[in-house]
């Protein structure tokens, strides 16, 4: 891009820039919040009544206050009252349910982020790296399968047991009736897919919420299945000791063996799987969904 910084950009130069972002604060100094909006010449994002001063303190990013663009009052109570909580994965890093960072290097075999690992699993969300260095999604759900990759700029590829599925903004789907609604919900579902601002969110009702926009994944999880989590996300026990928890049930040194053992090998040229002994149950029994 070549822009001449002396000049005045306004509102008409826009057109001249392609493609352009820009990006608006608008700070409240009384509550100690802020107003952020993205724009580009394809779209743009809002987040309202971020707090700045606590953002800087305790670590916390815009992704705190996904998947609304309205931050929500009754979210962060129920996050610092411990009732959910989230993980979050990029093709660089996890931040685990527990709160826990760590660094790794993303591969291009399917690698389990979250799953209920409980005598009768209901999910599991999986990532890999795609032909364009983003993230690919794909979440088993009993015996259907959710999957989502970028297909181009600001563009995806949603297919549900194969089947490509087509979705407007701020339309959802319902499964399993196909049902399509861009309001209310005013049925019964086994799982929704919704799409706002080219980010997917798909969730089973009281078990997980996951949002996904090409570049990051995060889930929000219920209280229910503390302990019973498995995945790169860690277990969700609400102890930060002992978070790199190998399928194996050892501990593993870091991220890249983190990604490397809860990859799932279906014939793609994966990791080696770090050694470990004492196996109470083997990764493959996790993914036999119910």
């Amino acid at each position: 891009w070549t822009v001449d910084l002396k000049k005045q950009v306004t509102s008409t130069d826009y057109d001249n820039y392609s493609p352009w972002l820009r990006t608006d604060l608008v700070f409240d100094p009384e509550t100690g919040t802020v107003d952020l909006m993205w724009m580009t010449n394809k779209e743009s994002s809002e987040f309202k009544g971020i707090k700045y001063l606590d953002t800087f303190r305790h670590g916390k990013s815009v992704e705190d206050y996904l998947p609304s663009s309205t931050y929500s009052p009754a979210m962060k109570f129920f996050r610092d009252q411990d009732f959910v909580n989230y993980c979050t994965a990029s093709n660089e890093q996890v931040r685990t349910y527990d709160n826990v960072t760590y660094g790794y290097q993303m591969h291009d075999c399917w690698t389990l982020l979250s799953a209920d690992c409980s005598e009768n699993p209901t999910f599991a969300v999986f990532m890999k790296k795609d032909e364009t260095n983003k993230m690919s999604l794909k979440i088993q759900m009993g015996g259907q399968f959710v999957e989502i990759k970028p297909s181009g700029y600001s563009m995806f590829e949603l297919t549900v047991d194969g089947e490509e599925v087509d979705l407007d903004d701020q339309e959802s789907v319902l499964y399993p009736s196909k049902t399509r609604v861009s309001s209310g919900v005013t049925e019964s579902y086994k799982f929704r897919i919704h799409k706002w601002d080219n980010t997917f969110s798909v969730e089973i009702p009281l078990v997980i919420m996951v949002n996904y926009d090409g570049t990051q994944i995060q889930m929000t999880t219920s209280p229910f299945l503390k302990g019973r989590q498995c995945g790169m996300c860690g277990d969700f026990n609400r102890n930060k000791r002992f978070e790199m928890m190998g399928p194996q049930e050892c501990l593993l040194k870091d991220g890249n063996e983190m990604a490397a053992a809860y990859a799932w090998a279906d014939g793609e040229t994966c990791p080696e799987m770090p050694e470990c002994s004492g196996a109470e149950y083997s990764f493959p029994e996790i993914v036999n969904i119910h």
